[in-house]
């Protein structure tokens, strides 16, 4: 019951399809999260303010984003 388990790699996709995919992910997640923004109300030219600027570059976004990413990071 208490077996040894081994972690084995099956393939190895290549840096080109790997890049691909992080930044297919990262291109959906904001195109979701810029949809849904628009359907809450925000102006689509306030986008950028509110993904980057009330995100990263003011103290109490930064804190909050990295509040958030701590338990994400360690898991």
């Amino acid at each position: 019951m208490l077996d040894t388990a081994f972690l084995v790699r099956r393939q190895n996709p290549g840096f080109l399809l790997t890049s691909l995919s992080y930044v297919g992910g990262l291109l959906v997640g904001l195109t979701v999260s810029a949809v849904l923004l628009v359907h809450a109300g925000v102006p689509a030219s306030a986008l950028v303010d509110e993904f980057l600027i009330a995100t990263f570059l003011t103290s109490d976004g930064l804190s909050q984003t990295a509040t958030a990413a701590l338990p994400l990071v360690l898991v």
